[in-house]
């Protein structure tokens, strides 16, 4: 993916809102077997889908309590020429926690929803794909880290 944009960044210590009013959206799939499947909202066949659109930025860090901090980003994308109705939505949530000198963990999700991307469906589990729909995806991962000097 590659955006691009034109527009305006307000920022303070925790908030960053920034709002390209004139900004590009670009999907390039380089594997020709995904490119055949049109995959990513990309057409059958093609390499690259170029969308124009505005396009919202926020970003939000702050300490939650002792030794936990939060970092939020969301990303908007509306598409000016097809459906701009329908956004494009990038959520990404981390939470850092630093339990004592050695241990620390973290907790990171991320939702994306893409109106061009299609989502295989199998809608009776017999393990074949029945349709193709669109999907919110979501993720989620949590991480322990151990830290020892020497």
């Amino acid at each position: 993916y590659l955006n691009t944009g034109l527009g305006m960044d307000y920022k303070t210590e925790k908030l960053s809102i920034m709002l390209a009013p004139v900004s590009g959206k670009f999907t390039f799939v380089l594997d020709d077997k995904l490119s055949e499947d049109g995959a990513f909202g990309v057409d059958p066949g093609k390499k690259t889908r170029g969308e124009f659109g505005a396009t919202v930025k926020m970003e939000y860090k702050t300490p939650l309590v002792k030794n936990v901090d939060m970092e939020t980003k969301l990303d908007l994308f509306s598409n000016y020429l097809e459906k701009p109705q329908n956004i494009d939505v990038d959520w990404k949530i981390l939470i850092n926690m630093k339990i004592n000198d050695w241990l620390s963990a973290n907790l990171s999700t991320r939702l994306i929803y893409d109106d061009d991307v299609l989502i295989d469906i199998d809608d009776n589990g017999d393990g074949e794909v029945d349709r193709q729909g669109r999907r919110v995806q979501f993720m989620e991962m949590f991480g322990a880290g151990l830290s020892i000097k020497f």
